[in-house]
């Protein structure tokens, strides 16, 4: 078994040296510490509302709509720059929506940085906000939610916090809804700790991870994960839906959790589709139905610790399963070390590529179940009873990364180059190339470069993604590039020196070009 653990240990200890309090506590059915998390007093924001009276005051000081209650908002539009932290809004109930705002150049604080921070909040939206721009290595997070309560978040842009940055930290909060959220290139997608009845959905992240840390009633539907994944820590009634994971370590880990329902999602080009880590105790009461497993590196689903999980009507490609476990760089289906889980429902199991079509008569009596019971690999000795023999569901495979991604500085010119993906899937129309995290240009499936003419004496990040009829890859390797701001002037150009008249002091004619 691979030490998967290991990742989320760091992260805890990392948040343990800026956090300044432990305290202990439970969501409803979650037991546990509540782990470090930030004081948000410390740090130095350009905007500080500690009540209702602030945030009467604050609307009325700059002229902003509304009177605060639920039929007129308090309407508030700020843009932040060149302060280490943006706004704090604390102990309000006053309704108030905090929109069409950007937040970017923020400078680096002591502390960290934080963007917008909602502290015993009921009664919030907010909407159509842009952060870009930030400090490197220093710990962000762009919208933090603690204690609060009733808050939509909506149309939010994220980009490049470098290292350590949380799009997203829900922390001892209940009923927020988030929805149509980008994030690019940042450490946590989003990160939902001891709450409640969170919902994250129709969304895009090319990121690192999303977490979901002992929390309860939490819905994560119709996102788009592009070398994102998903973690799922000591948490209950999680739902995955219809989700897309692609060029991930693991699509989805569970770690520790049960009652976590993982419907309809889409795994393609990760190590493992689905990671399932008992922590030396039963993780149980999960089902796993309706979703697609395409080349994954290491397993479709690895099963290690669990008990009791219900695994049926999946899909299962692209795969050259042995017995005998697991054999580096092979495509796997499934491997695990779990005697408990059950692999079919009580007449319907999954589908599994080389089995179902291993000849044509292994089906005789045609009911859609193949004769033989299919072995899982592993050393728990699994079966699946019912394999079938035809696809439960239609799908199509999107590309696989492009690799390579180089750039190259050609007379103030930047030319991008790539390799084709690994995998075509079902075929490429076009490459889509990104700057800054925006699309900035389609290019023909013929062709494999892009020179973009920039100079504004600033840092771009560059990536490249394939797209065809199953949908957009996972982005490639990111390239840097500082650009050259140019100044057209005239050129002085010396065409003969006349006289010397002070040693080092020259005089010559001039010509103007």
């Amino acid at each position: 078994m691979k030490n998967k653990i290991v990742p989320f240990i760091v992260l805890f200890l990392m948040l343990g040296m800026i956090g300044v309090g432990i305290n202990s506590g439970s969501v409803q059915g979650v037991n546990g510490d509540e782990g470090f998390h930030f004081s948000v007093y410390k740090f130095h924001y350009k905007v500080r509302i500690n009540n209702d009276k602030g945030l009467k005051k604050f609307v009325e000081k700059n002229s902003f709509s509304g009177n605060g209650t639920e039929e007129s908002p308090y309407v508030i539009s700020i843009n932040i720059s060149n302060s280490p932290s943006g706004i704090y809004i604390g102990n309000t109930s006053s309704y108030f929506i905090l929109k069409n705002s950007k937040f970017s150049h923020f400078r680096k604080d002591w502390y960290g940085e934080m963007g917008i921070v909602l502290n015993n909040v009921k009664n919030a939206e907010i909407q159509n906000i842009s952060f870009c721009n930030y400090n490197k290595d220093v710990l962000l997070t762009l919208i933090y939610i603690i204690n609060s309560s009733n808050i939509k978040i909506s149309h939010i842009y994220f980009y490049d916090s470098y290292l350590n940055g949380a799009e997203l930290w829900i922390y001892h909060s209940s009923h927020i809804s988030a929805w149509d959220l980008t994030g690019m290139n940042m450490k946590f997608d989003f990160w939902t700790s001891y709450s409640d009845n969170i919902s994250i959905s129709d969304s895009y992240f090319n990121s690192h991870v999303g977490l979901v840390g002992y929390s309860e009633n939490i819905t994560i539907k119709q996102i788009r994960f592009l070398g994102s994944g998903l973690n799922v820590i000591g948490s209950y009634n999680v739902w995955v839906e219809n989700n897309t994971f692609s060029g991930r370590a693991s699509g989805v880990s569970n770690i520790g959790s049960y009652y976590i329902l993982v419907k309809n999602n889409r795994f393609f080009y990760n190590r493992d589709g689905i990671y399932v880590e008992g922590l030396n105790f039963p993780v149980h009461n999960n089902e796993i139905t309706g979703n697609l497993f395409a080349y994954s590196e290491d397993y479709g689903i690895e099963l290690s610790g669990d008990g009791s999980n219900y695994i049926w009507g999946n899909i299962f490609l692209n795969s050259t399963a042995k017995d005998g476990g697991y054999t580096p760089g092979g495509f796997y289906w499934n491997y695990t070390y779990a005697p408990y889980s059950f692999w079919n429902s009580s007449s319907i199991g999954n589908y599994w590529d080389n089995w179902a079509n291993k000849n044509n008569t292994n089906d005789k009596n045609h009911d859609g179940i193949v004769d033989y019971p299919y072995k899982i690999p592993g050393h728990a000795h699994a079966v699946d009873y019912y394999p079938l023999k035809k696809i439960p569901f239609n799908y199509s495979l999107p590309p696989s990364s492009p690799r390579n991604l180089t750039i190259k500085d050609i007379n103030g010119h930047f030319k991008l180059s790539w390799k084709v993906p690994s995998y075509r899937g079902d075929g490429i129309l076009e490459y889509r190339i990104y700057r800054d995290g925006k699309l900035i240009a389609n290019v023909g499936s013929n062709l494999t470069t892009y020179t973009d003419n920039i100079s504004d004496g600033k840092e771009h990040v560059y990536w490249v993604s394939a797209v065809g009829p199953g949908g957009e890859s996972a982005m490639s390797n990111e390239v840097r590039v500082l650009s050259m701001h140019l100044n057209y002037a005239y050129v002085v150009i010396p065409i003969g020196i006349v006289s010397i008249f002070i040693v080092g002091v020259f005089i010559w004619k001039k010509k103007v070009v």
